[in-house]
């Protein structure tokens, strides 16, 4: 246990050799500063379970010992500190970013812009099925109807269809010949 530590502030125990330890004093320190539990560390050094209590007094009692672990508990804080004033400089930076570098204005093609004889353009396949069954759900109150009309038996204006295609991306430019929209797309945002 000399060299490791389950805490990254003390990862390094290099620290400990200005003390002059013994390797179990060490142990018990670095056990120490992660549990304050007399006890706990000094059976986690390697020292009897049964006697355990009475060496972590006398380890908590020696000098060279008890400077250590100060030193020990410093640099946590420190460590500490510094990612303490880590998170305050990111939320500062967050705060105060400039929105017109997080996000862009642009224009994107409409759903028309880019569909088949300029017909509105699904993503995919599951969208139009989806939007299929919520405006049929919201036409047909019976069962049947319900299912004439998503096979297509029944048509009513208000049920939309596929005719379009499928493949719309807002990632493509606007279509300078689309009868829909100004021949300019829609306005959208995009966030860096």
């Amino acid at each position: 246990m000399s060299s490791t530590t389950d805490n990254p502030a003390l990862a390094d125990t290099t620290w400990l050799d200005q003390f002059d330890l013994t390797v179990r004093q060490r142990d018990f320190v670095l056990a120490y500063l992660a549990d304050p539990n007399g006890r706990q560390a000094a059976i986690k050094a390697g020292y009897a379970p049964g006697s355990a209590d009475v060496t972590a007094s006398r380890l908590l009692d020696n000098v060279k010992v008890a400077k250590a672990i100060a030193e020990g508990r410093r640099q946590i804080e420190s460590k500490a500190m510094l990612d303490a004033e880590g998170v305050v400089e990111l939320w500062t930076q967050i705060a105060t970013a400039d929105p017109r570098e997080l996000t862009q204005h642009v224009y994107a093609p409409c759903r028309y812009c880019h569909g088949i004889d300029h017909q509105y353009q699904w993503k995919t396949e599951r969208e139009f099925t989806e939007a299929k069954a919520r405006a049929v759900f919201s036409v047909f109150s019976a069962e049947k109807g319900r299912d004439a009309a998503m096979a297509g038996v029944i048509e009513d204006p208000r049920i939309p269809d596929d005719a379009g295609g499928y493949g719309y991306r807002l990632t493509e430019d606007p279509n300078p010949n689309c009868p829909e929209c100004p021949r300019m797309g829609v306005e959208a945002t995009r966030a860096a």
